[in-house]
């Protein structure tokens, strides 16, 4: 839902919208074909696991589902603008491109940020009940951080096919860049 509101919204502001989406795409793709794999891979991981540590600090918390759903919101947000912002662009080579170098990279994002998100809701909810005295049940943290831990290297391995397609398949789809 989220991809679909970003390609929305692109769509509805795309004069004010699409430098913006223009100026990060065209710097990051740039920056990034300039590093070497292993800085590349760091800055895809470091962007999703910050992520992470984000939903999973709010896990905890007993309000903590508006900022995890907000968190995942804008995480995905950011794809639906990319997307509509390549096909507008670029047409269909712009689909193409989005469709074979950033959306595979970004199905184990979203599978991640899902597990993730629905562990955080539980623990969080969990944790409302406890403190409203509703339940006796206690959280089980090493659980909890576990299938965090889970998320995390499918996030591993979204950089990593995020990193590769950039790398070695984008030049073929975007020479434009």
């Amino acid at each position: 839902i989220s991809v679909i509101a970003g390609a929305i919204v692109y769509k509805i502001k795309s004069s004010s919208f699409s430098p913006a989406v223009f100026d990060t795409f065209v710097a990051f793709s740039t920056d990034i074909t300039g590093k070497s794999f292993f800085e590349a891979f760091s800055g895809f991981f470091a962007a999703d696991l910050s992520i992470l540590v984000i939903i999973t600090i709010f896990g905890v918390s007993a309000f903590g589902r508006v900022p995890i759903l907000a968190t995942a919101v804008f995480r995905v947000f950011g794809v639906g603008a990319l997307g509509a912002y390549l096909f507008d662009k670029f047409g269909f080579s712009g689909l193409k491109y989005f469709l074979i170098v950033i959306i595979p990279g970004r199905l184990f994002m979203f599978f991640a940020l899902l597990l993730s998100v629905q562990n955080c809701f539980q623990t969080c909810c969990k944790t409302r009940r406890i403190l409203n005295g509703n339940s006796t049940e206690s959280i089980n943290f090493k659980f909890y951080l576990l299938r965090n831990a889970v998320a995390a290297i499918i996030f591993v391995v979204a950089a990593l096919t995020d990193t590769l397609l950039l790398r070695f398949v984008s030049g073929h789809f975007l020479p434009v860049l």
